[in-house]
């Protein structure tokens, strides 16, 4: 999926090759995050306070969900049935029900970003940018633009 041009691609298997181009629907401004949600259904981020459930296969809205206290709405990812969502320009990551949009929680990363730019001298553009899950340890991943490391996180439930 692009940022601006609007488009999202299809690559084979082993990530070679293009074999589909799609244009974005027109409601989703730009791209911002895409994650699979079931094997019918991509859920993505446009930067605002929306989330669109996507048809895998040819790519039409099915849903749009909201969440109105948020927005900057950017990286997604599955978790066990939750979606996570990290909030462009903050050090949070809120995980909500991906077909109602209710916030389940709001985690903080203010202490992780706090000592990254301490420790490395970042500037205000290298923020938290990037989430992946790793099911086999049950660890979120962890990175942001210009971060020089990947931050494995065990998460507790509270």
């Amino acid at each position: 999926m692009t940022y601006n041009e609007r488009k999202i691609f299809k690559f084979d298997n082993n990530l070679k090759q293009i074999i589909q181009e799609i244009e974005m629907p027109k409601e989703i401004r730009e791209g911002w995050g895409m994650c699979v949600y079931n094997k019918d259904t991509l859920l993505v981020s446009d930067g605002s306070n929306r989330i669109f459930h996507i048809n895998a296969h040819n790519f039409s809205i099915k849903k749009i969900i909201e969440v109105p206290q948020y927005k900057n709405l950017n990286e997604l990812e599955m978790v066990k049935g939750n979606l996570f969502i990290n909030i462009f320009m903050s050090p949070y990551i809120i995980v909500i029900n991906p077909e109602s949009g209710k916030v389940l929680e709001q985690l903080d990363f203010s202490q992780l970003e706090k000592q990254l730019y301490q420790e490395i001298n970042l500037d205000y553009e290298a923020v938290m940018n990037g989430i992946a899950y790793h099911e086999e340890t049950d660890t979120l991943l962890l990175t942001g633009k210009l971060w020089p490391y990947i931050y494995q996180i065990q998460l507790i439930k509270s």
